[in-house]
């Protein structure tokens, strides 16, 4: 599953920016008070994957 972070989606568009690659069924998402990481939650594998959104990177996979 995909998710894409720190863009708005235009109307219209079916893909804005880059996808991100995270786990199964991502189910929300938060960023620190900086706005530099994203902690995405991925409910069917029970993980939350780490982004550093100025790279659009997987930093980390925490297993909760």
């Amino acid at each position: 599953m995909a998710v894409l972070v720190g863009v708005s989606p235009a109307w219209g568009a079916t893909t804005v920016g880059t996808p991100i690659t995270v786990g199964s069924s991502p189910t929300g998402v938060a960023f620190s008070p900086d706005g530099a990481t994203a902690y995405v939650t991925n409910g069917v594998d029970g993980t939350v994957s780490v982004i550093t959104v100025a790279t659009g990177t997987v930093a980390s996979t925490i297993t909760v």
